[in-house]
Formats: C-alpha cells, sequence, structure tokens
C-alpha cells in the first residue's frame, strides 16, 4: 500500500515536471484547461435546453385548450431549436430561401418557390393540422389552383407533401377558385390546399391553406412554422441519395396528379342556385371581363343559370 502511494506521488512529479518544463505538452495541457470552462457552459446548455418535441406536443394541447399566447410561445421556442440544429442541405447547388408567410399562406417569385420549399412548407402545414386533431393521419386532402403557368408545378411538389404524410388520397379539384375548394373541403371535413397568387404577377405564386373548418388564423401561424422547421431540418439532413429533389431544389420525379374531381365545381355553382331563384337575373345582360382568372367560365355558368344574358369579354391565355 504505501509502496503504491509512493509510486503515484512519484508518477505526479515526474508528470508536473513534464508539464512545466517541455514546452509542446504544456501548451496542449493549457489549452485543454482553457476548453474547460465553455464546455461546461456547452453541457449545461444542452442539459437546460429542453426537448423540442416535447415542446410541439405541449403546444399542440394548448392550441386544443384554446390558450393560444401560451402555445405561441413554445412553438416559437421549438422553432428556434430546429432552426439551431438545421444544416445546410448537402445535396443542393443553390443557396436555399424560405418563403414567408402572408395572408393564409405563402407568397414568393417562382424562382423562389422551388419544389424542395413548396413541400416543406406543405408537409409542415399538414403535421400541425395532425399534432392539433384537425385532421388524422391518413386523411384525404383536397388541392386546386389556378390558371399561372407554375401552379401545375406547385401542386406536384404540394401532392407529394400530401402523401408522404401518410394521406391514402389526394383530391385534386382542379383550377377553380380558392373559395370553391374551401367551401367544398369543409363540406367534406377535410383540410385543402390552394395553390394561387391571386392578384399579383405572373412571376410570383403562392399556397393557401386551410384547416377542415376554414382557412388557416393568425392563431395558426407560429405552430405551422415551427413544424416548418422541423420538416425543413429532417430534409435538409439527407443525402443526395435519400432526397426526393436535385440540385436546383426540383423534384426528380413529379407525381401524377390523377383525374380531375368536377364535384367540387358543381357544390360550388350549386351553392348559388341554393341561395338565389332561377330568374333572379332575368332580363339582365351582364357583361363579364374574363382575362385569365380561374373562376371565369364558373361565374358565366351561374350567371346564365340565374337567367342572365352573359357576354364575355377579354379572355386571356396569359395570365
Amino acid at each position: 500500500s504505501n509502496l503504491w502511494t509512493i509510486g503515484l506521488g512519484i508518477f505526479a512529479v515526474v508528470a508536473l515536471a513534464a508539464i512545466l518544463l517541455y514546452k509542446p505538452i504544456r501548451s496542449h495541457v493549457m489549452g485543454m484547461l482553457k476548453l474547460l470552462p465553455g464546455m461546461r457552459r456547452f453541457l449545461r446548455a444542452k442539459a437546460k435546453s429542453p426537448n423540442p418535441e416535447e415542446l410541439l406536443r405541449d403546444s399542440a394541447n394548448l392550441m386544443k385548450g384554446k390558450k393560444y399566447e401560451e402555445a405561441a410561445k413554445k412553438f416559437n421556442q421549438a422553432r428556434e431549436i430546429y432552426k439551431g440544429l438545421q444544416s445546410l442541405p448537402a445535396f443542393l447547388k443553390i443557396k436555399p430561401g424560405e418563403l414567408g408567410f402572408g395572408t393564409s399562406g405563402l407568397r414568393d417569385t417562382v424562382v423562389k418557390m422551388t419544389d424542395l420549399e413548396c413541400y416543406i412548407n406543405s408537409r409542415g402545414f399538414i403535421e400541425y393540422l395532425i399534432a392539433i386533431g384537425d385532421i388524422k393521419r391518413g386523411d384525404t386532402i383536397c388541392i386546386a389552383g389556378d390558371l399561372r403557368f407554375s401552379t401545375d408545378r406547385i401542386m406536384a411538389a404540394v401532392a407529394q407533401a400530401i402523401v408522404d404524410s401518410g394521406s391514402r388520397r389526394v383530391d385534386n379539384c382542379g383550377k377553380i377558385p380558392t373559395a370553391a375548394v374551401t367551401y367544398y373541403a369543409m363540406q367534406k371535413k377535410q383540410a385543402s390546399i390552394m395553390v394561387t397568387g391571386s392578384h399579383i404577377p405572373d412571376d410570383r405564386n403562392g399556397i393557401k391553406f386551410n384547416k377542415t373548418v376554414g382557412e388557416v388564423l393568425n392563431a395558426d401561424e407560429p405552430g405551422i412554422l415551427a413544424y416548418v422547421a422541423k420538416v425543413r431540418k429532417e430534409e435538409y439532413a439527407k443525402s443526395k441519395e435519400e432526397t426526393l429533389f436535385d440540385e436546383n431544389g426540383m423534384l426528380k420525379q413529379s407525381l401524377s396528379l390523377g383525374p380531375v374531381n368536377r364535384e367540387a365545381e358543381r357544390f360550388y355553382v350549386q351553392r348559388y342556385l341554393n341561395v338565389f331563384a332561377s330568374d333572379s337575373l332575368r332580363g339582365k345582360t351582364i357583361v363579364v371581363y374574363q382575362h385569365s382568372a380561374v373562376g371565369r367560365d364558373i361565374l358565366v355558368e351561374v350567371l346564365q343559370a340565374l337567367g342572365a344574358e352573359v357576354i364575355p369579354v377579354e379572355r386571356s391565355d396569359k395570365f
């Protein structure tokens, strides 16, 4: 026992002498000692950092209880954590840009609305709806779009997000107004996504999100953004082989939208015919400026069904 203690003492003296006298060893040890406070701070911060998954679950439960302010704080906290864990995607040659959240959804230039961005945001919206109990995983989700040149491509990216969220069916309602697809989906107790930029120029587009009870509200925005951040982290971490997207952020293979469900359009027309008498506009002549509006033919159909003589003018193939 005494010999063991003496041996340790000699080893400690020799080690200390080596540290003090041999400069390379001394520099290495001093460098390690300098790192210790930073390591301690990192470990303490990691221990105190909440689990973002738990924050999302807590926030979703708060939303169900209509405690929107409390939910927003936790959603924002989770979002910041996911953003901190996010790495740049190795499979992209372009610098990814995040879309801004505006009225009921997203709007930006077509160049910035890559398939990847549209997918991430749509998938985040769907995951949020599942979390708050608005829909169940596997539920059918309706999509529709306007007549812009970029709409078909974006609808395919949205459809891919719907499929990857576990939905059994993408209900393609075709090219109809936002109000038409929203109304139809509400009657079916389904969520819906509309690809449209509304009145903005053709070089831009947008995506509008609707819950089963109607359009998303300001209270929904923090939750949607938190889930978008979660999906973004997951998608950015994928390898070139794993990702669905090419180096430009476009789908390697676009999903077919399948046949158009005309029932949504019929629901929308019938809504007006149920409210107004069939001779409400008898004897009236109405000029309809059509241009590139997605509902231009529906409007003519409704007015004619109510008894009006309709004169369509200025129809355009360009938005």
